[in-house]
């Protein structure tokens, strides 16, 4: 016998704020042990300098630091020069929005994706409670069904996406279905609505299309009102909330992009294993084949969760052959939600309809309804509310049918879903234990940083990646934008004008020449005659401003020329005491740049009538053509150029398909497609170069 009593309702009485304290001490101490503590620390970005944390992160840095802009979340320092919003950077403009204006009293690197975890599970646990309550009026139920709701795996295991932790919208938009009916409610759930729909789109509009139909039917189909009398206020509120809705869509930037369509519609599906299909992630049941895009299907209930379920339909079956009609009423308000339920299954579940790794039906979309229905692409996600639904039934029928051990029931199923999850818990540790790691680039960037007009970034997607959160991490405090963008949608134009970007970096364009590129070594980048700095796995492309104010010093072995300077600046740059030695071999034609042909014109050269697989070879001397000729048979000639003795020879394709270029018995052609040049300058090393004129001059 214990020396003291503990009566729940006494406790209850004396703590007025119990039903909000109680689910918030709930939900922090979840995060605490589920998560990590450390996140909660705003300067701690480590842990988000990779995957899809990065953009999202990355999202918010750049528009904090951006001048304020319409649509109000765009920011051009990220996907410049044509910006976008970060509502398709999955940055939680809700959050960005409230933040912005304190900028200048928070530190360089600021998150707030840990401490929304924390609020998330707080909120999560909340509306939980509120439903459990609303089911039994009883706070110990409530707190399991808050527990049970917590312990939901597709909550946990969202947190790549963090925008789309907000669960408790759905907990919250479930429970506007369990208010009491009366006229001084009313008012309350259409405020409720709107607050839903709202914040819903300020955070992820996967949430908002999700909860839409819930929030509509709250308003349409109101506990104990009839349609017939209050029709017209209730098409009145549903076209308000639309309407704010659309508004609030446009203010954000929603409506930025000039298509949102995309491929992959049934890539990212439900497999109809998944409520049973833990993956990695249960210490019970074994993980079962799936689609490989079908993670985002993940809908894994957990073992407590399906006893619960389990128990629930057995229950029904028997107070359905029992004759007990305590359920029907509850049944009959429920017809909606149960069409609800069946639509998002399907949609969830999408085309083609799999089990494991076999296809149950292989009937595909027409591709244009495909497309369009690729805006929601993550189509598994869909069956969340499906969910949640179910787990409110099963508990109302639990509490309905089996009162007396109602309780201890549910706690003792939370324990099992508890030891379930235990792998999963492991795994999030693990994923959040990310150290902060030696920035090999940091320091060398930021050093270069003040003469750059902007970052271009390029490589392997990975690899990308990666660059680009650094250079976002960097440059946005500098105000030195970021040429690509790494988002959930991204505008058409962008693509157009990074491909005409790459254009003019190999013509050598004044637009380009102090734009600091960040390369993985090794990776072919097309930048005739720009200077690259080596650091560790990294190639940086360096301003000219840089150069000429020779402010960085480095040794010899980091930093180079690039292989070949400009074609045609190569032809102007080379005027009085300057000679040029050309040698085309296989074929050069096909892709001369017309500004190369041009400055050889301005010698006196023709190099344009070079036909297709033709030997050609030429001498410009001091800026004037000394010599040239072309055809389809092999060619050579001597001279001399300064005093050095020089032999030219060249063979098309059909000719012989080679080149030299020798100077005082010293072969220096490249022996290469295309045009192989040698540039002899007095008391000059001598420099040789080569272009394939035939793919491209940097292919």
């Amino acid at each position: 016998m214990l020396p003291f009593t503990l009566d729940f309702k006494k406790i209850a009485a004396r703590i007025p704020l119990f039903d909000l304290l109680a689910p918030i001490l709930l939900g922090l101490l979840a995060f605490i042990y589920i998560f990590d503590v450390s996140l909660l620390d705003p300067t701690n970005v480590a842990w988000l300098m990779v995957g899809d944390l990065g953009q999202h992160f990355t999202g918010w840095h750049a528009f904090r630091f951006d001048t304020w802009r319409f649509p109000i979340t765009t920011t051009t320092l990220i996907a410049w020069p044509i910006g976008i919003p970060i509502v398709f950077t999955d940055s939680n403009p809700l959050l960005a929005l409230a933040l912005k204006p304190l900028n200048s009293f928070l530190p360089e690197q600021f998150q707030y994706i840990g401490p929304w975890y924390a609020l998330c599970f707080v909120l999560q646990s909340f509306f939980a409670y509120l439903l459990g309550f609303r089911i039994s009026k009883n706070r110990a139920f409530a707190i399991a069904t808050a527990l049970l709701f917590l312990l939901y795996p597709p909550l946990l295991t969202r947190w790549g996406h963090d925008t789309l932790m907000a669960h408790w919208l759905i907990l919250w938009a479930i429970g506007l279905y369990f208010p009491p009916a009366s006229s001084a409610r009313e008012i309350s759930i259409r405020a409720q609505v709107i607050a839903i729909i709202l914040l819903s789109a300020a955070i992820h509009f996967y949430l908002t299309i999700i909860i839409l139909p819930l929030t509509i039917g709250a308003i349409v189909f109101e506990p104990d009102s009839t349609i017939q009398n209050r029709l017209g206020t209730k098409i009145v509120s549903v076209f308000m909330a639309l309407l704010l809705l659309f508004g609030e869509m446009a203010l954000l930037g929603y409506f930025f992009l000039d298509s949102t369509g995309s491929a992959g519609f049934g890539y990212w599906s439900m497999n109809l294993n998944a409520p049973f299909n833990p993956g990695d992630s249960s210490y019970f049941l074994p993980s079962l084949p799936r689609g490989p895009g079908q993670y985002e299907g993940y809908q894994y209930l957990g073992v407590g969760g399906l006893m619960i379920l389990i128990i629930a339909c057995g229950l029904l079956v028997y107070a359905t052959l029992s004759r007990d009609h305590t359920l029907s009423p509850i049944l009959h308000r429920t017809r909606f939600l149960m069409l609800y339920m069946l639509v998002m299954t399907l949609f969830a579940i999408s085309l083609p309809v799999t089990f494991g790794d076999r296809v149950i039906v292989a009937f595909t979309l027409p591709e244009h309804i495909n497309y369009a229905l690729g805006v929601f692409r993550s189509s598994g996600r869909f069956f969340w509310p499906v969910a949640y639904l179910l787990f409110v039934g099963a508990l109302v029928v639990i509490w309905r049918r089996a009162r007396p051990i109602a309780v201890p029931l549910l706690s003792i199923l939370c324990l099992v879903q508890f030891i379930d999850l235990m792998p999963l818990r492991a795994a999030l540790s693990s994923a959040f234990a990310r150290e902060q790691v030696y920035d090999e680039l940091g320091p060398t960037l930021k050093s270069l940083l003040s003469d750059s007009d902007a970052i271009h970034v390029d490589g392997p997607w990975e690899k990308k990646q990666s660059a680009v959160n650094r250079a976002v991490l960097l440059g946005a405090p500098r105000g030195v934008p970021v040429i690509p963008v790494y988002s959930a949608r991204s505008h058409l134009d962008l693509g157009a004008w990074e491909n005409a970007f790459r254009e003019q970096l190999a013509r050598g364009a004044a637009s380009t020449r102090n734009i600091l590129g960040i390369y993985p070594s090794g990776w072919d980048v097309c930048a005739p005659g720009r200077f690259f700095l080596t650091i560790g796995d990294w190639a940086l492309m360096l301003p000219e401003r840089t150069v000429d104010s020779a402010a960085i010093r480095y040794t010899a072995d980091q930093i180079a020329r690039a292989s070949a300077p400009n074609p045609e600046q190569l032809i102007v740059g080379c005027g009085s005491d300057c000679a040029l030695l050309i040698a085309a071999q296989d074929e050069a034609s096909a892709s001369l740049p017309p500004a190369f042909v041009d400055a050889l014109r301005m010698t006196g050269n023709g190099i344009d009538r070079m036909g297709f697989r033709d030997s050609y070879l030429t001498v410009i001397e001091n800026g004037v053509m000394r010599h040239e000729d072309f055809g389809q048979r092999a060619l050579n000639h001597t001279t001399r150029v300064f005093g050095r003795e020089v032999a030219i020879e060249s063979a098309g394709n059909t000719s012989g398909d080679r080149s030299s270029i020798k100077v005082d018995g010293v072969e220096y052609s490249h022996q290469r497609r295309g045009l192989n040049v040698v540039l002899i300058a007095p008391d000059k090393p001598i420099s040789a170069f080569s272009y394939d004129t035939h793919a491209g001059v940097c292919k």
